[in-house]
């Protein structure tokens, strides 16, 4: 088992991307497919981070007409809100290039503007834009089918649908000969904030986070049996057994967070409360050798609590409506 913290090749033709996200390195993470002859984004931080996304690329060299387009995981502003920013930059050196993803997602980034409003009240000026762009600028796909783009040999690559963190939210899964030896779960799967341990961190975002689904969407990553798998926040667990485990602990850690959230609730009614009373837990799913800014750590703490209560129905979703999505399958 190892934990890949690194930028650079983790596994075969995929590449680990560090945006820099909050100014920071190892926040978030953007993957890259490159074969020599053909290249695909996946992710791309917010709008503010094209910059680093293109110089990782120019460094390995790859000309802009070899790179098909960008798919992701989910719309949120720090993982696809800069994916139309990208597209218009692209446009000019490719004009083939296309943002590749399902019928929901596209909506999403087309329609960001209360969501952009709702994460700049957490995150301020660290959200970018998320301006849209014109309709054919997206090729539009079907999840859990291989995309209809040529990787070369016997490889492809399906956008796993894995709703629950966002009802969008897909993890798109390398397979080769029929195996899956790389899957980006996104958000679908937790958080890696560990070094050098598989520890899980929960990613319960409002307002849209629903945990039965999330949970069915770990237990269908899991169902693939991925040789790697990769994470938004932050890096690569590779190796099977080691997937495995880590999957299910941390189906166990979120039904344990799940349950302090609603004993702490239970105490006052208060939010106060249940970030007193996951505190430690949230601390814990932390590296202590994580440079990460400490109001970071607290707002990201109070998100990732509200979308729990929002889910519970302790508390109204703000900014954004919620959106139920079906349980995966």
């Amino acid at each position: 088992m190892s934990i890949i913290k690194d930028a650079g090749l983790v596994a075969e033709n995929i590449y680990l991307m560090d945006t820099r996200q909050f100014g920071v390195s190892k926040s978030t993470a953007a993957f890259l497919y490159w074969d020599g002859e053909r290249a695909l984004i996946m992710d791309t931080g917010t709008s503010d981070n094209i910059d680093e996304i293109l110089g990782f690329i120019d460094r390995l060299r790859i000309p802009p007409e070899k790179i098909i387009g960008v798919t992701g995981t989910h719309y949120h502003f720090d993982h696809m809100g800069g994916a139309t920013r990208l597209w218009t930059v692209m446009e000019q050196k490719n004009s083939d290039f296309k943002i590749i993803v399902p019928e929901d997602m596209k909506y999403y980034l087309q329609n960001a503007r209360l969501h952009i409003k709702g994460a700049g009240t957490t995150f301020g000026h660290f959200v970018g834009k998320m301006d849209p762009v014109k309709d054919d600028a997206y090729l539009v796909v079907e999840k859990d089918s291989d995309l209809p783009v040529d990787l070369g040999g016997d490889i492809t690559l399906r956008l796993i649908e894995t709703p629950g963190h966002t009802p969008d939210h897909c993890a798109p899964t390398f397979f080769k000969g029929g195996r899956a030896f790389f899957s980006f779960a996104g958000e679908s799967c937790g958080c890696l904030y560990h070094m050098s341990e598989p520890v899980s961190s929960p990613t319960s975002m409002p307002p849209n986070f629903h945990f039965d689904s999330y949970m069915d969407s770990a237990k269908k990553v899991a169902a693939l049996k991925p040789g790697a798998i990769g994470f938004c926040h932050y890096g690569v667990l590779d190796g099977s057994d080691a997937v495995q485990s880590y999957l299910e602990n941390h189906l166990r850690d979120m039904n344990t967070f799940r349950g302090l959230v609603v004993e702490s609730y239970g105490k006052n009614n208060s939010t106060r409360d249940v970030m007193e009373g996951t505190r430690e837990f949230f601390k814990n799913t932390f590296d202590p050798l994580t440079k990460m800014p400490e109001k970071y750590m607290e707002n990201l703490q109070l998100a990732i609590v509200y979308g729990l209560m929002v889910d519970l129905g302790f508390k109204e979703p703000k900014y954004e409506n919620r959106s139920v999505p079906e349980r995966a399958v």
